[in-house]
């Protein structure tokens, strides 16, 4: 049996595993409930250990199995872990990721020998603890290591036995239990010589069988090396090992009809992230190609066929929606690991940081999570290091010791409003343009004229920093700059608030969705542009409620706000338009309001986005492209940025 069948879903399951270690080793520091948290953590750690076991990583099982004993012992002293414990632990799970790492790129897999001996003698100073003192209470471990040892006992008394049938149970729920069971055959096929299995390798291959018990008979038992092989699998309840004679008829003793008996069975299945990709990349195309077919019926008069399309249309929606659906995941995919960044930092830096995550549970399209990581990484750095006092500093102040970061998400319309804010130091304006000025950033001349919006973007430049010192958390000016770029190239924006000595808080507006947009599209010089629908706010005809001022800018009166007008063609560099703008859309970018002049409305359009390629990947003006149902292609604006690019 190839291991490479299995090996996509070792690699799911040990990272699912990690993070929950991960945050349950954080967790731990502060919950008083420690020792259901210990168990957990053993739970996870022994899963670890037996998948490996089976995938013969000895490296990692080897690793795995000594995070384990340390817990174990933990569990034992019944005290909560200690933090120098919890730091060995966590860089032990770090390695145990780097570890997974290797398997993926198909790596020798690094045996952190010196981290093993580190967890061996953490291990042994526990147990020295454990050994002076009594603990009645201690709540009983799981039944593996009586098993074991049971079967240890039969094992070292059949050694004169030729023929012995070892008889394994399956504990409760175990994903994928048939999969673990061809393992296990596999496992054995190497110390010994099978007669027989119940149930056979053909009936676990079966996805309709169910199987929660193996009888296996084995002829010339290595059963040291069976023993070993066995005992980093965690999925096994039970095992006995026997002296047995073959029987003449040894079949399956449970059917197919026994499905009905669990009704616990999983109904969910694991989908490979590109298959879904290329799911909605089809239903894409399926919009292009409706799209066409309108515009071809634009001069036919059928109203039989318009019926027709209209119920196409309505089934292509209801298929994009169900594949949106099963795409959108919830935050706390992002946000789980985010304890443990806090925490480093934390520690590294000596300052104290409570963190509270809300509205974990709104989902975004899986494309955009995978992007937003390093954002929020750069956010939380931006936050604890600059932000976040040290104690003596907040006690001085009048604040408590530890600051508090919080992170809230909301729906917001079509978006999703992500704000992480701090109650820090705040920025000071005038310091940020000192620093500016003095890293060539920006112009005396330009300084005087910004405002305090203005001046909380200046941390968004390329190669600000106001650190003196480089640090591995700050001070190459690759922060913030890095985070609104990111959020910018998804289609949203970035917008910041400060109060000095209060807060600072950074607000993310994010699209739903990078598949299929809705865009406005507009003319201008005879050519058609697209703007995302989230970002329009409203459109008004150029006409008499322009004023011009005396610095030659056009302005529009919206909501008591003057709006600054900037005409299409210029701000694309478009030669010889064909009339004057006629209209007005008004988009959002964060706080502020820019009105767009456009010669012309076309209309709105669902927008299949495709990447830009390079070159064109670096014009700030353009986000992505799409394609029309006549197959003329369209660019999607990105029009704040490309008004920022204008300086």
């Amino acid at each position: 049996m190839d291991n490479n069948k299995y090996k996509t879903l070792f690699i799911e399951e040990s990272r699912e595993h990690l993070g929950e270690l991960s945050r349950l080793l954080v967790d731990i520091e502060s919950n008083s409930n420690f020792i259901a948290l210990i168990d957990e953590i053993f739970r996870h750690a022994h899963s670890i250990k037996g998948m490996a076991g089976a995938m013969d990583y000895g490296e990692v099982a080897l690793l795995s199995h000594r995070i384990e004993d340390v817990v174990d012992t933990c569990r034992s002293n019944k005290r909560p872990i200690a933090k120098n414990t919890i730091d060995l632990l966590l860089g032990s799970i770090d390695a145990l990721s780097s570890q997974i790492d290797n398997i993926v790129e198909d790596q020798k897999v690094d045996a952190y020998s010196s981290l093993v001996a580190a967890l061996v003698a953490e291990n042994e100073a526990l147990s020295k603890v454990a050994a002076t003192e009594k603990n009645p209470d201690l709540p009983p471990k799981s039944n593996e290591s009586a098993s074991l040892a049971s079967t240890t006992a039969i094992l070292a008394n059949s050694n004169e036995v030729d023929i012995s049938t070892l008889s394994i149970r399956l504990g409760a729920n175990v994903p994928a239990a048939n999969v673990r069971a061809l393992l296990i055959y596999r496992q054995l096929g190497k110390f010994s010589t099978i007669i027989a299995t119940k149930p056979t390798t053909a009936e676990l291959k079966n996805t309709e069988y169910i199987v929660s018990e193996l009888q296996i008979i084995i002829r010339n038992a290595d059963e040291d090396a069976i023993r070993k092989a066995l005992a980093y699998n965690s999925e096994i309840e039970s095992l006995s090992f026997t002296a047995a004679d073959l029987p003449e008829n040894f079949k399956p003793i449970r059917s197919i009809a026994a499905v009905n008996e669990n009704p616990k069975s999983s109904s969910t299945v694991r989908v490979r992230t590109e298959i879904l990709d290329n799911f909605i990349n089809s239903v894409g195309e399926l919009f292009i190609a409706r799209e066409r077919i309108v515009s071809l019926l634009d001069d036919i008069e059928r109203p039989e066929l318009r019926a027709a399309l209209d119920v196409l249309t309505a089934r292509i929606r209801e298929i994009h929606d169900q594949v949106m659906a099963v795409r959108m995941m919830p935050l706390r995919t992002l946000t789980e690991r985010l304890p443990r960044i806090v925490r480093d930092l934390c520690r590294s830096l000596s300052k104290e940081v409570e963190l509270e995550i809300i509205g974990s549970e709104i989902e975004l399209d899986r494309a955009i999570l995978d992007q937003l990581d390093s954002a929020f990484i750069h956010t939380l750095r931006n936050a604890i290091d600059h932000g976040i006092e040290l104690p003596n500093e907040r006690q001085a102040s009048g604040k408590t010791l530890a600051g508090k970061i919080t992170i809230t998400a909301a729906r917001d319309r079509d978006a999703v409003l992500v704000t992480i804010s701090d109650d820090g130091r705040g920025l000071d304006p005038l310091m940020l343009r000192q620093v500016a000025l003095s890293r060539g950033l920006i112009s005396h001349q330009e300084s005087e004229h910004l405002s305090l919006r203005d001046s909380y973007f200046l941390i968004c430049l390329p190669g600000f920093s106001s650190k003196t010192e480089v640090s591995d958390i700050s001070g190459r000016g690759v922060g913030m700059d890095a985070v609104r770029a990111r959020i910018e190239s998804l289609g949203g924006s970035l917008d910041i608030e400060s109060e000095i000595g209060c807060y600072t808080k950074f607000i993310l507006r994010l699209p739903l969705t990078l598949a299929i947009v809705p865009v406005l599209l507009v003319e201008s010089a005879s050519i058609v542009f697209a703007i995302p629908l989230a970002k329009v706010l409203t459109i008004r005809e150029k006409g008499t409620k322009v004023a011009y001022e005396s610095d030659g800018t056009s302005y529009l009166s919206f909501q008591n706000t003057k709006v600054p007008i900037i005409e299409l063609a210029e701000l694309l560099h478009l030669k010889n338009p064909s009339r004057l703008a006629e209209y007005v859309v008004i988009i959002e970018d964060g706080r502020e309001l820019i009105g767009l002049a456009v010669q012309k409305l076309v209309g709105h359009h669902d927008a299949v986005v495709k990447p830009l390629g390079d070159p064109l990947d670096r014009l700030d003006a353009y986000s992505g492209a799409a394609i029309l149902g006549d197959g003329n292609p369209i660019l999607i604006l990105d029009v704040p940025r490309a008004v920022r690019g204008l300086g």
